[in-house]
């Protein structure tokens, strides 16, 4: 029960404000972030055959925040790959990577054979239960993108290190979850964080309508379909429910359709005309105006 006096004015500003965050925040979904683990094991290919001369991909850093570095340069023809583990995708459908990562300069390196300021992100749409025998090769690998630098350091004993920050998107999936991947041939690099999600449209209510968390669509263009349900004491208009869009950057648009109150009831916009000595019960979004009884 809601009990009004006068001073109705604090209502519209806090269902405003509501009504404000829902539509401008976009919620995100981790599936994984390299930085709330205090060790990765992730895979690398090739395995390191004697550990004091391997300059291959190498765990290294503090607990929770563990990165992994690579700089074979002296040598031609590198294939170094690292392989996160079987991440489920928990039924996204565009997936969203946010990579943090350093890069040497090839220019200003010494003795150097073969330097590249790149690196290829990879993913592989497959089951779990493969990993075992799925080679380390496009296919059964799809590239993602072959990721630049834009900023890079020149001297590693100084603190003048540059972070690259990207962000990469590939779907959709359609096994059980993915691998992703990171083939090295031939950068001097670290990477510091790499961080896997989605995002949804969260749960929100216009025109008097419901309508639920909604998962995005399979690519950037996408439009998913959400069908709103009327709130207690509305019904809708004409024979179709209404339905809004939720777009691939977790934001509704196209808004479609909509609930009246039912017959007796107000909306939230009329407790204004509520007087001094009644109430109003039931929905916060469609009420009923009682007058109060005070028993002396």
């Amino acid at each position: 029960m809601y009990v009004f006096g006068n001073n109705r004015s604090w209502i519209f500003i806090y269902f405003g404000c509501i009504i404000l965050f829902w539509l401008t925040n976009a919620k995100e979904v981790t599936l994984y972030d390299s930085s709330k683990y205090s060790t990765l094991d992730w895979t690398i290919y090739p395995e390191a055959d004697d550990i004091a001369t391997y300059e291959g991909w190498t765990e290294t850093g503090a607990s929770y925040a563990r990165k992994f570095q690579v700089c074979q340069v002296r040598e031609r023809n590198q294939n170094n790959w690292i392989r996160l583990p079987h991440i489920k995708h928990n039924n996204a459908n565009l997936i969203i990577v946010d990579l943090e990562f350093t890069m040497y300069s090839c220019e200003q390196a010494s003795g150097i054979v073969s330097c590249r300021e790149t690196f290829d992100l990879y993913y592989a749409d497959v089951n779990g239960s493969i990993e075992s025998i799925l080679p380390f090769t496009a296919p059964p690998y799809t590239k993602i993108s072959r990721i630049a630098a834009d900023g890079r350091f020149s001297d590693p004993s100084a603190d003048n290190e540059v972070v690259n920050k990207v962000t990469e998107r590939f779907g959709p999936i359609r096994s059980n979850g993915f691998y992703l991947a990171m083939q090295d041939q031939g950068a001097c690099m670290a990477l510091l964080r790499t961080r896997i999600y989605y995002r949804v449209c969260p749960k929100i209510m216009m025109n008097l309508a419901n309508f639920p968390e909604t998962v995005t669509g399979d690519y950037v263009t996408s439009l998913v379909e959400a069908r709103g349900a009327c709130v207690p004491n509305s019904k809708k208009v004409g024979v179709e429910d209404p339905t809004y869009q939720c777009q691939s950057d977790g934001t509704w648009t196209v808004l479609q359709g909509e609930c009246l109150c039912s017959e007796g009831y107000f909306q939230t916009e009329n407790l204004a005309a509520c007087e001094d000595g009644q109430y109003a019960e039931a929905s916060p979004s469609c009420f009923q105006f009682i007058a109060q009884n005070y028993n002396f």
